[in-house]
């Protein structure tokens, strides 16, 4: 079953299923194993905790943005990693897509916009290698002239 569940931005968060509050989002690091093949996805992954108790919902998280997902085997069905992987970069992309950044900084800019397509890879790196640029011409010390009296 594909269920698409509404997108929610904190810092208060709901249960999707009942409306209960929720307690907390548990990291996905603090629960997973070492050598989980998701763990390349671990800081965009975590566990809703709601108030009801009966509900705990994975989410796929992008700043204060969550949204719960269904992985296939979460039913008792049959599902591979490459599923899994393939449903958080979707949640992702509609993250990205439907909250935007919620900051105006050019790297979050940059990083959302690959995210919904709007950018090539490669020209985000181009785009993050000159602000680093700038950034390092602008912290640089000055040329000191020597001047003879």
């Amino acid at each position: 079953m594909n269920q698409t569940y509404p997108i929610q931005t904190g810092p208060v968060y709901r249960c999707p299923d009942c409306g209960a509050p929720a307690k907390s989002i548990l990291s996905w690091w603090k629960i997973t194993a070492p050598d989980n093949l998701l763990n390349p996805w671990g800081d965009h992954l975590g566990y809703l905790r709601t108030g009801c108790d009966d509900h705990t919902h994975r989410v796929v998280r992008l700043g204060v943005a969550v949204v719960p997902v269904v992985f296939p085997y979460d039913a008792g069905g049959q599902g591979t990693t490459e599923q899994c992987i393939t449903i958080i970069h979707d949640a992702l992309k509609r993250l990205a897509a439907e909250v935007g950044p919620t900051e105006t900084d050019p790297i979050t800019r940059i990083v959302y916009a690959v995210l919904t397509g709007e950018l090539a890879p490669l020209k985000a790196v181009q785009e993050i290698h000159a602000l680093s640029s700038a950034f390092t011409m602008s912290v640089r010390e000055p040329v000191r002239e020597e001047v003879e009296r």
